[in-house]
């Protein structure tokens, strides 16, 4: 089977196009929503979806169904941009790579580790 790649900005442009779609099928003035909805709404419309691609490749060849698998892949991709758009967009913590990307678990662990009893008045900045 013949293998197809992108690169990254072909997919961005490809959720940027779904992400437009979305907004103009569902804004203010065309649902009671405004296009709005709960994390759990978001997760349940994206699990459905999923569902109906699962189905195609269970019910077609896997020719015909791939790409209807692709363009539900990137209907749920950018339902998930509009989610984060709506609740928040927490960075990823790196724990491989720049110091500076290490998480708080990580350097947590390297303070318990360390063989240097604390000062317990440095600690709380004032007498014991």
């Amino acid at each position: 089977m013949k293998t197809v790649s992108a690169s990254r900005q072909s997919v961005y442009s490809a959720l940027d196009s779904e992400r437009e779609y979305q907004v103009s099928r569902w804004n203010e003035t065309t649902t009671e929503s405004g296009g709005r909805h709960s994390l759990e709404e978001w997760f349940t419309y994206m699990v459905d979806y999923i569902r109906e691609a699962q189905h195609a490749f269970s019910r077609e060849a896997s020719q015909d169904a791939k790409p209807k698998a692709l363009n539900i892949m990137r209907k749920v991709t950018a339902m998930g941009v509009a989610a984060m758009e709506q609740h928040g967009a927490p960075r990823r913590a790196w724990t491989i790579g720049r110091e500076e990307d290490r998480r708080p678990a990580q350097r947590r662990r390297d303070d318990r580790e360390s063989t240097e009893d604390p000062d317990p008045e440095a600690i709380l900045g004032r007498e014991l």
